[in-house]
């Protein structure tokens, strides 16, 4: 039989994808690299931006087909596999602290000191690696971006097709286009960016229990997946089902504790975030900080909607660089108005809840930046917690902002099918940016400081442990890849009682004491009194400073460390210094 055209153009979507992926494994790299985009030239964007604008072409002007499913949900794969095939031994920090911890549960059945955190995925990477026999690196690296491809589109899908109302082919436009969203959380697994997407997915699931109150348990069980994988991401789809529950059952309570259990709802969820923390903060013994520091903190609460300390305006930019962060910017705020507007055109009681939610995720932004003071973490690290709630924002309002952008286009339905195909060019273009903007970048604008684990760091941590395998007690002041590198290679082996408390053997967290004569020693002097400090403070046999090559004033530093170091190795020609102190 003859291939119809929309086969044949659905055959082209998905030839250019495995164009697309082939591009990618040919990429595989194990060095210090800053940015994906760094191997990744030009033409790949134009090939993804050719792809992107088939695709809409494909789903909105043919026939509805199962085959639409499948090629949304592998450009979704597309958009967020970039990482996983360029940073071969993985990307980013956390998910190397998770891992071990997986690794720990696979060999022993448990994780030393335990803790209630994280469950949900632990327990879901133990059956797959168990029950399913994938792989641990391969199962916990590509768990999120796996379930993204494969839940996401489908949920957007079918809200805007079963509660929106609209036909199927603007249905299928709205889930591509929500990649007009960076999603940073979802192209690498930590329990964190595992509970956004389920909470992402229970506010989305949840505007269709209005309509199918049969499909609430299910949004119930997502919801609370997503508290067992990470209460503090969790918290807000718990607290949305909850107001849920409260609409959908109102009938069964008396009006004035339905009244009542809506007041404490509203306020409790527009604090407790720092809630969260405090009782932790009490619990560890630590003394709260004063409300009146919030005032003296509103600067902080500005910087998390701000640029990053890493952008610079450089005159030196091209202008397409300019418009990319200048769409950077915009994006979010147009986002929030088509929402809503959307929720506008759509108003019914029921909607309240999610731009309730809105403004509960926006106090919660406030209060983490501004009140909440964490001494184990640096600034920037503390801040990151208001960050993380800040991508979380629009998520309330999406579908709408989906529902305000398919509103215009059912309008230009109407018009000369031009304009259709300029719109959904517009849209491909735009998504590219955005697909740009997912990961790290360096390039006139932006600098991001973040590197990947290496070779070099997993021959360094290995260099160490064969260095003490006299049973040398020691410690490693290093920066976090390194760390990570030997965590995953051998676990959360070695603590040391301190005046200052339980102190891991690397220089982790940042607010450690090690951490701080590590930045000392990179930062403000290469003295030898920090090691005599670390010594002082440790009772351990031998003090370990390790520095990357990548590492602004390598050079000086190695040459101030090397005035003074018992032993010196260097790592892979050079990518990595080891400096041995003994007592």
């Amino acid at each position: 039989m003859l291939l119809h055209v929309q086969d044949i153009l659905g055959l082209v979507v998905l030839g250019l994808q495995g164009l697309m992926f082939f591009a990618l494994s040919t990429k595989s790299t194990t060095i210090a690299l800053g940015s994906p985009w760094l191997v990744i030239g030009p033409r790949f964007f134009v090939v993804y931006a050719i792809t992107t604008c088939l695709l809409l072409c494909y789903v909105y002007f043919t026939k509805p087909s199962w085959l639409k499913h499948v090629v949304i949900g592998i450009h979704f794969l597309t958009t967020l596999s970039v990482a996983a095939f360029v940073y071969q031994l993985g990307f980013g920090y956390d998910p190397f602290l998770h891992r071990a911890a997986e690794k720990d549960i696979l060999a022993h059945g448990v994780i030393l000191p335990r803790t209630p955190f994280y469950i949900g995925q632990y327990v879901l990477i133990t059956i797959l690696v168990l029950v399913g026999h994938i792989p641990l690196f391969f199962a916990d690296a590509w768990l999120v971006m796996m379930l993204t491809s494969l839940f996401l589109p489908l949920c957007v899908f079918y809200v805007l097709r079963y509660h929106f109302s609209f036909e199927k082919n603007l249905s299928h436009v709205g889930s591509v286009c929500i990649l007009l969203v960076s999603f940073i959380a979802f192209f690498v697994t930590t329990p964190h960016n595992f509970a956004t997407l389920l909470t992402l997915l229970t506010f989305m699931l949840g505007l269709v229990c209005f309509s199918y109150r049969k499909f609430f348990p299910i949004v119930v069980g997502v919801s609370l997946f997503a508290f067992a994988v990470h209460p503090l991401s969790g918290m807000f789809a718990v607290l949305f089902v909850i107001g849920i529950a409260l609409w959908l059952y109102k009938d069964r309570f008396p009006k004035p504790i339905y009244k009542g259990t809506w007041v404490a709802l509203c306020a409790g969820s527009l604090v407790v975030m720092p809630f969260l923390f405090f009782s932790y903060l009490l619990l560890k013994g630590v003394s709260l900080p004063s409300p009146m520091i919030i005032f003296s903190r509103l600067s902080v609460f500005a910087d998390v909607f701000g640029r990053p300390y890493y952008y610079h305006n450089s005159p030196s930019a091209s202008f397409l660089l300019d418009t990319l962060y200048s769409y950077q910017m915009l994006i979010p705020v147009v986002l929030v108005f088509l929402g809503l507007y959307g929720w506008y055109r759509t108003f019914r009681k029921t909607t309240w809840l999610t731009v309730l939610m809105f403004i509960f995720l926006l106090s919660n932004v406030f209060f983490l930046s501004t009140w909440v003071v964490i001494s184990d973490l640096n600034t920037f690290e503390q801040v990151q917690y208001a960050q993380r709630l800040r991508h979380m924002l629009l998520f309330p309002l999406l579908l709408f902002s989906l529902y305000s952008v398919l509103l215009f286009f059912s309008w230009l339905r109407k018009k000369h099918v031009f304009f259709q195909l300029l719109f959904l060019g517009i849209m491909s273009v735009c998504i590219t940016g955005s697909f740009y903007l997912t990961y790290p970048q360096q390039n006139k604008k932006t600098h991001f400081p973040g590197y990947n684990v290496t070779s070099a760091d997993i021959e360094a941590a290995r260099y160490i442990e064969a260095d003490t395998a006299d049973g040398a007690s020691h410690v490693v002041l290093s920066n976090l890849l390194t760390a990570a590198a030997s965590i995953d290679q051998f676990g959360f082996s070695r603590y040391y009682d301190t005046d200052k408390g339980l102190l891991f053997y690397y220089a982790i967290p940042s607010g450690s004491p090690l951490a701080e004569a590590y930045r000392n020693l990179v930062y403000v002097a290469q003295d030898k009194q920090y090691i005599d400090d670390v010594f002082a403070l440790t009772g351990v046999d031998r003090v370990y400073f390790v520095i990357s090559s990548f590492w602004s004033g390598y050079a000086d530093i190695v040459a101030g460390m090397s005035k003074h170091a018992d032993e010196i190795q260097v790592i892979n020609n050079g990518a990595i210094t080891i400096f041995r102190y003994d007592r």
